[in-house]
């Protein structure tokens, strides 16, 4: 029994260590069965197909099918989109997620993570606030500094939000959707 504990033990390690290299974190387990074998019991997790990496994978995918789209205020697809309309048309249609309909009320949707721009992961709802501390934007991050969003002069574009002189003062924090 000894041995059998030590390799499900093993095999769980293995399955961190993988879900950290996939993710970039931590991930908790979703699931652990049992197994007895020949009177002795093993453990083992399940990994479920939707990490999520595998998530942010498919967000980030089915957000870049829309860039040049044009941007018109109010409209939340598909054919256009404004800032809002478009992650909630994203996180909807990729993920299955609702979120709300208002810029101001995805700044509190989900769970906030963090105000470090340095510190930001793959699908975060990145939430941004003019001078008087209004929310003003959103857009989702997709890696490498970079968010896509629906920019009122250009429409779904990338932009580096980490070097761009409008976008990263106007950085408040990030959220994690899911």
């Amino acid at each position: 029994m000894r041995k059998t504990k030590k390799k499900g033990i093993l095999a769980l390690g293995a399955l961190l260590v993988t879900a950290i290299l996939t993710t970039g974190q931590a991930e908790p387990m979703s699931q652990v069965d049992t197994m007895t074998y020949q009177g002795k019991t093993s453990y083992t997790a399940e990994v479920l197909q939707s990490t999520r990496a595998t998530k942010s994978d498919r967000l980030v995918k089915y957000a870049s099918k829309h860039i040049g789209k044009p941007y018109r205020y109010g409209a939340a697809g598909p054919s256009s989109f404004d800032c809002s309309g478009f992650t909630q048309y994203v996180y909807k249609n990729s993920l299955g997620i609702s979120v709300p309909r208002s810029s101001k009320d995805q700044a509190k949707a989900g769970k906030f993570r963090t105000s470090n721009i340095n510190n930001l992961y793959r699908g975060d709802l990145l939430v941004f606030k003019d001078s008087s501390g209004r929310v003003q934007h959103v857009g989702i991050y997709i890696g490498n500094g970079y968010m896509i969003h629906a920019s009122s002069s250009q429409g779904i574009i990338k932009t580096n939000v980490r070097k761009s002189s409008y976008w990263k003062p106007r950085f408040d924090h990030a959220r994690r959707i899911y």
